[in-house]
């Protein structure tokens, strides 16, 4: 799924961690190699020797150290148990397949016979919860790198296995009796995350969030070529959820399919992310907020940070539905903060409601707001076309008292088809909404803006109108009324890579 280019970008960052983590180590430290198989065999076993691999993950994390990597041949990998850890003379139980609590690599896709090769999509690796506990759990390594590539972490189930009766913030930062992590679980870790597909999970049939991916004060995360497919949470992140994010979370080249929620069907930011989440070169299909109070069938974010917290580049967001704001993407913030986020070359088509969902005004395929503080946003090369609701843009600031909160809008080189309105915002209490918008071509739109409550601003500067001609994957034919129309937005690459102007 990636480029060559991307694959080498990648090799250089894991490979400039590497250095700096062996450079602080002993001189002495050498890192060593521990091999798995399905046929190999525990007891009595460093798992050291490539012609006597050993039989389970567990054990060859157990019997690693710092900065070891573990080989894994193809085959499924089974069998849960718990890990109790304590921490501040309290005790926290994990269960899962897979428990690792120090920095290292564990990397699937090989053969007994060829241990130098990971090929993961020909010799397939499966990690499987079936149904006890979930795959993977990654707990307190700090700074200190994991990477997990080439596998397939499936079978998650974590119901009944996050905060105990009448206790919140446990294992999962939440209230009592709720899981969380159906799929992958991280706390208090860096991760990187490449060339695996998280599919089938479940958070809990109860109460929860994060059905494929639960992230909880991680640090710097990377999740690089990955598949998160048909993963379920009966709250928010039915793909992935995070909380607490104080450092950098990078998604590229990714995939979330299927995965279905109360709310971010797709990707949930949930609470305090508090430093820059980036999707690149990425596609959120398929994707369900089913809940009556949620929203973004895609993505739902929380923004709870000055500065640049969200960007979106090179996305196509397709077929997903909520039931309540933003059919694809609702965001927000909170806070005395303002945060600002940024999409560009993104593409919007086919995401509607939930079957069964009333209409109502506030129906969009992006919402923003209501928020309790401040918020700027700019978009450049968007697209949105044939999608199944009447509005592309639903702002909303909501505020009450002395301080107003303002929802700042620019958008350059925007193309809407099929709506009836283009932007429509209310000013709820003392919020105050602006919609700044830049050589928008309106294509089959009855009105440009809509006013619901209050006194938004909207401006309109140089709108365009025509038919764009968009082929069946929504990109411009000849002839059409978008093409040398936009300016200069600073944006380098277009949706597909290519380098702007053609």
């Amino acid at each position: 799924m990636a480029t060559a280019q991307v694959l080498h970008a990648r090799g250089l960052l894991r490979g400039l961690v590497l250095f700096l983590l062996i450079a602080a180590s002993p001189a002495s430290a050498v890192a060593a190699i521990r091999y798995v198989s399905t046929t190999g065999i525990d007891a009595a076993n460093d798992c050291v020797d490539s012609g006597a691999p050993c039989a389970t993950l567990q054990h060859a994390v157990y019997s690693a150290d710092d900065l070891d990597e573990v080989r894994v041949a193809a085959g499924s990998y089974t069998g849960s148990a718990t890990v109790t850890v304590t921490r501040a003379s309290n005790e926290y139980d994990y269960r899962q397949v897979l428990f690792i609590g120090k920095p290292l690599s564990v990397r699937g896709g090989y053969l007994e016979t060829d241990w130098n090769t990971s090929d993961p999509q020909t010799n397939a690796t499966a990690i499987d919860a079936d149904g006890d506990g979930r795959p993977v759990s990654v707990v307190d390594t700090g700074d200190g790198v994991v990477t997990l590539a080439g596998f397939t972490l499936t079978g998650g189930d974590s119901t009944g296995l996050g905060n105990p009766p009448e206790t919140s913030n446990h294992v999962c930062r939440s209230g009592a009796e709720q899981d969380c992590g159906g799929g992958l679980y991280v706390y208090n870790s860096a991760l990187v995350l490449e060339a695996c597909e998280v599919s089938d999970n479940v958070a809990s049939t109860v109460a929860g969030d994060g059905g494929g991916i639960y992230l909880w004060r991680a640090r710097a995360t990377t999740l690089a070529d990955v598949l998160v497919r048909q993963n379920q949470a009966p709250y928010s992140g039915g793909g992935l959820h995070a909380e607490v994010q104080n450092h950098p979370l990078a998604i590229a080249d990714a995939e979330f399919i299927e995965n279905t929620a109360d709310r971010g069907g797709g990707v949930s930011l949930g609470t305090n992310i508090e430093n820059p989440v980036t999707i690149t070169r990425s596609t959120l299909s398929g994707n369900s907020a089913t809940g009556v109070y949620g929203g973004g069938g895609a993505l739902y974010a929380r923004l709870t940070t000055n500065g640049d917290v969200l960007a979106l580049d090179q996305v196509v967001i397709s077929d997903n539905t909520a039931w309540g704001r933003g059919k694809a993407l609702l965001i927000e913030s909170a806070g005395p903060v303002t945060p600002y986020a940024r999409l560009t070359n993104i593409l919007l088509s086919d995401n509607g409601p939930v079957p069964g969902a009333p209409a109502s005004d506030e129906d969009a395929v992006v919402a923003l707001g209501p928020g309790f503080t401040h918020l700027e946003i700019d978009l450049a090369h968007v697209t949105a076309a044939g999608n199944a609701v009447d509005t592309f843009m639903y702002v909303e600031p909501y505020a009450f008292g002395d301080t107003p909160r303002t929802i700042n809008v620019r958008a350059v080189n925007t193309l809407l088809s099929g709506f009836v309105t283009g932007f429509i915002a209310r000013e709820a209490g003392d919020g105050e909404a602006s919609v700044t918008h830049t050589r928008t071509l309106f294509h089959e739109v009855t009105n440009p803006h809509l006013t619901l409550d209050g006194t938004p601003e909207f401006i309109a500067i140089e709108p365009l109108s025509g038919d764009p001609m968009l082929d069946v994957d929504s990109r411009l034919q000849a002839g059409s009324a978008a093409l040398d129309q936009g300016i200069d937005a600073g944006v380098a690459l277009d949706l597909d890579g290519d380098h702007r102007p053609q």
